[in-house]
């Protein structure tokens, strides 16, 4: 089902008002000087990605050497330039240094929007990026599948200046398009599920025209997201088994979205010897949203729960 459903997140509210670039304060005006410059990129954010570390009630997201940013000016029109992809030159997770040549950049200022994702994207319009939120992810215990992140920045203001070739901004943070669910299963059903281990986990909801994957536009210039095509669940197969009970827990990226109050969510799960499925009739509105981890408790009772043996 295709359907077109905008979003306006808190978090993208916040980055309008904090971050956005204002062109009547401290903006340059181009001289026509056209500049073949180096740009180097840094994170040093620990909020940022692309594997998952949980300390304490703490989530820490870090980089990896694999990690690279695409990048795009203001003054890069509908069909005048390529996104400038910029490989990490770090080793440490703790910060992403990306750098690439870019050329005939005018001089003064710009808006700089950066983003990076695994899960591929698409160049819709200037500023306008399609990005994909799997439907199939591969995480594994205390940790989301790398291959379904999406950040994108904060969008900067860069001076370009004609007379030097080299331009840094060193203190570049982003946030997640995906909302992050942390999920743990725990059996309070009649039957003994002791050892048992969870290979498969899928989410579903039936409200069909909201979104748990699918693709999705984010304007750069607007901060907007919007859902294009939804999907209404997620399969995560896991990469390390969870244990029913142990408090193990696996992170799953789903759309930012909120299930309706009385909408069917359900949670099917597979172990080695069984099929679990969860059926529950929301009593409230359960929110997902961007950038922020949502913790689900797959409570299995005999009240809601059908356990199958495979």
């Amino acid at each position: 089902m295709n359907v077109h459903k905008t979003i306006i997140s808190a978090y993208l509210l916040v980055a309008v008002a904090l971050t956005s670039c204002e062109k009547k304060e401290g903006w340059v005006s181009s001289t026509g000087a056209k500049v073949d410059l180096t740009l180097s990129f840094v994170s040093h954010s620990p909020s940022t990605k692309t594997t998952f570390e949980v300390e304490g009630s703490g989530t820490y997201v870090r980089w990896t050497a694999s990690d690279k940013l695409n990048v795009m000016f203001d003054c890069w029109k509908d069909g005048d330039a390529p996104l400038l992809s910029m490989p990490n030159s770090s080793s440490s997770t703790e910060t992403g240094k990306f750098e690439a040549m870019a050329l005939g950049i005018p001089d003064g200022s710009h808006i700089v929007y950066a983003f990076a994702s695994n899960s591929g994207y698409e160049l819709k319009a200037h500023t306008k990026i399609r990005f994909n939120i799997l439907d199939a992810q591969s995480p594994g215990r205390e940790t989301f599948d790398p291959a379904a992140d999406i950040v994108v920045n904060r969008r900067y203001h860069l001076v370009v200046k004609a007379d030097e070739d080299h331009a840094t901004i060193d203190d570049m943070s982003f946030n997640r398009i995906p909302s992050t669910v942390m999920v743990s299963v725990f059996n309070k059903s009649a039957k003994d599920l002791s050892g048992e281990t969870i290979r498969k986990i899928t989410l579903e909801s039936n409200a069909q025209d909201l979104a748990l994957t699918g693709s999705v536009i984010y304007d750069f210039e607007k901060e907007t997201l919007s859902i294009v095509s939804a999907i209404p669940k997620v399969t995560a197969t896991l990469s390390s088994p969870l244990e029913i009970g142990s408090g193990d827990k696996t992170y799953i990226l789903i759309a930012p979205v909120t299930l309706p109050e009385g909408s069917t969510f359900k949670a099917a799960m597979e172990t080695e010897h069984y099929r679990i499925t969860k059926t529950v009739i929301l009593p409230e509105d359960m929110p997902f949203n961007a950038d922020k981890v949502s913790s689900l408790t797959l409570n299995l009772q005999d009240s809601d729960t059908v356990i199958e043996e495979l």
